[in-house]
């Protein structure tokens, strides 16, 4: 897949959002390439300017979002600013001694108060800079997702059930610190559904060039209780499209995975759009304790490492490692981080990441498997690509040599079989494999119509190809009628051998940001120069990965079907979905 793939995409969405509704509010998409280093003492004073590296994020959007016109983060909150502006003030005329209202109980006042750049006093602040720590809390509340949940966003118009609007999410009335990353924004919105006086945010966004990403730390200079963290973003690397949302509480911080944009029609209020959201609540560890790294369960391990990969803040990091993540021994985080990795870096992200955290929670085969993957952008499918995902999904390490003279890893021995790994033809795969994306017709009968088609990606020259693998592809209807669908959901069914135990059966689901191209998973070369295996990815990407628990299934000679995944991951579409016919993909450009 050629990097015109990207640049095509990119055209897409801005056309789409020029052609929105015009009286919506903005929304901000970045680029972003370097890193830029702070002190010790930026970190803790929570300036808007302690960032360390740079983004990339794309706006995909139903609303009226200018692509073109990317430098408006300003403009776009200068409604938000003046208003918080005018809240401070009405708060220094009142009691300062006014808590919030789960915290009016606490006698013990914080130590240690900061001013910020304005003057305007800061929640409180422990030793470390990061906002949200007394030294005696009160006693939190029950957590409300301890295990962790899926849920689908709600949408305007339709019955609530198993669903979740952006204000549960983010539970503005408790929230101190708010880091927030997406492809999309409307910032606007966003700080209406927060109270923007109590709440500290960090905005991950794509800022490739330097320029550009000194423009947006002008543009917030103003606005202290905004921080920006910037990706980094070299070479090839084109799209912060990771979603993420660390949402620190008093007593627990929300980790929360959706598949959806901080924007209002990705959340259900135009009635328009669905999407997918993953969250749980993790404890705050006793008597301001932390865990060490080496403590941390896997799924916390790639966290902090996907963290670490954006330039995080030191601040940011310390904080969450006063939260227990013990809970989330079952799941598994799946990144790709933008960039090219070499040895073993290039082993822990993209589709290499994902066949690792796979064995990692032991869910590896040698049988054939079932995959099912909702997607709303596709990208230039062939036989080797469903080959690399296909592999990856059963947990195979990539043991095989690339080709040192083309520098490139053929499709016949790329994610090559192991030792102890079976390997199955093209047209095989092909038989297990099933891709829902909408066609032409179910995009016009949608209650948004083609209007709102424009974050529902596929080029015409791509699906006509001969190369393309055309009878996967399934109409995405979904369960709720008249929406169109923004999830990236992968489903995978199977079973596994174990030696002088029979057959047992396995169910996983990946859900997060994730699309099925080349960009979102990357691609693995042999780097010319070390001649080691390298892991090119152009996207930011980052999601979860949730087994089924088949603990009282026992042994099975038959894959289950796919109403495994019901109860704990949803099904949003028609199942198994019809094949296309002689129905042609929506193509936002025809």
């Amino acid at each position: 897949m050629a990097d015109s793939e990207d640049e095509e995409l990119k055209l897409a969405i801005a056309l789409s959002l020029e052609q929105s509704q015009p009286n919506s509010a903005h929304s901000i998409g970045l680029l972003s390439v370097n890193q830029s280093s702070q002190s010790e003492q930026e970190v803790k004073s929570l300036s808007p300017h302690s960032q360390t590296n740079s983004a990339n994020a794309n706006a995909t959007a139903t609303g009226s979002h200018n692509l073109r016109e990317p430098s408006r983060l300003l403009q776009l909150d200068r409604k938000a600013m003046e208003k918080e502006r005018l809240a401070r003030i009405a708060a220094r005329t009142r009691q300062r001694s006014i808590s919030p209202p789960e915290l009016k109980y606490c006698s013990e006042r914080p130590n240690k108060t900061r001013k910020l750049n304005n003057g305007t006093p800061s929640p409180p602040i422990d030793d470390n800079g990061f906002p949200g720590t007394l030294t005696n809390p009160c006693t939190p509340a029950p957590l409300q997702y301890p295990a962790g949940v899926v849920k689908r966003t709600w949408a305007l118009g339709h019955a609530r059930s198993n669903d979740i609007k952006i204000e549960e999410v983010l539970q503005p009335n408790s929230l101190r610190v708010a880091v927030l990353s997406a492809f999309q924004w409307d910032t606007e919105w966003l700080l209406n559904k927060i109270n923007a006086a109590r709440t500290k945010f960090v905005l991950v966004m794509q800022a490739k060039e330097e320029a550009q990403r000194q423009e947006y730390l002008r543009e917030t200079r103003d606005w202290p209780h905004v921080r920006l963290c910037f990706p980094p973003m070299p070479g090839q690397v084109s799209c912060m499209h990771s979603k993420l949302m660390l949402l620190f509480h008093e007593g627990h911080l929300r980790v929360v995975v959706p598949s959806a944009n901080l924007v209002p029609y990705d959340w259900g209020e135009t009635g328009v759009m669905e999407n997918s959201v993953f969250l749980i609540d993790l404890p705050r560890l006793p008597d301001n304790q932390r865990t060490g790294r080496e403590e941390l369960t896997p799924f916390g391990v790639e966290l902090m490492y996907f963290v670490d990969a954006m330039g995080m803040q030191e601040d940011v990091k310390d904080g969450l490692l006063k939260f227990d993540f013990a809970k989330t021994k079952h799941l598994g985080f799946v990144h790709t981080i933008g960039g090219a990795h070499l040895g073993e870096e290039g082993k822990r992200t993209g589709l290499s990441g994902l066949g690792r955290v796979i064995r990692s929670l032991g869910l590896q085969t040698e049988e054939p498997i079932h995959i099912d993957f909702a997607a709303s952008s596709i990208g230039s499918l062939n036989d080797g690509f469903l080959r690399t995902i296909y592999n990856a999904a059963k947990g195979q390490e990539d043991q095989s040599k690339a080709s040192a003279s083309s520098g490139k890893r053929s499709k016949s021995d790329f994610f090559s079989k192991t030792s102890n790994i079976k390997s199955q033809p093209a047209e095989d795969i092909k038989n297990y494999f099933r891709v829902y994306f909408p066609t032409d017709e179910t995009v016009h009968r949608s209650t948004g119509g083609p209007n709102n088609g424009g974050t529902i990606c596929l080029q015409s020259k791509w699906y006509d190809a001969a190369t393309f693998p055309r009878a996967i592809m399934r109409d995405y209807q979904s369960k709720r009628r008249g929406l169109l669908s923004h999830n990236k959901i992968m489903y995978v069914r199977g079973q596994q051998c174990r030696e002088g135990s029979g057959t047992r059966s396995i169910a996983w689901a990946y859900m997060g940001s994730a699309n099925l191209s080349e960009s979102a998973w990357g691609k693995v070369v042999m780097d010319r120069a070390t001649k080691q295996d390298k892991l090119n990815a152009r996207n930011w990407e980052c999601g979860v990965l949730i087994p089924m628990p088949l603990e009282n299934v026992g042994l099975s000679a038959e894959v289950l079907d796919m109403n495994v995944f019901k109860d704990i991951i949803g099904l949003p579409f028609e199942i198994p979905g019809q094949g296309y016919g002689e129905k042609r993909p929506w193509f936002f450009m025809g």
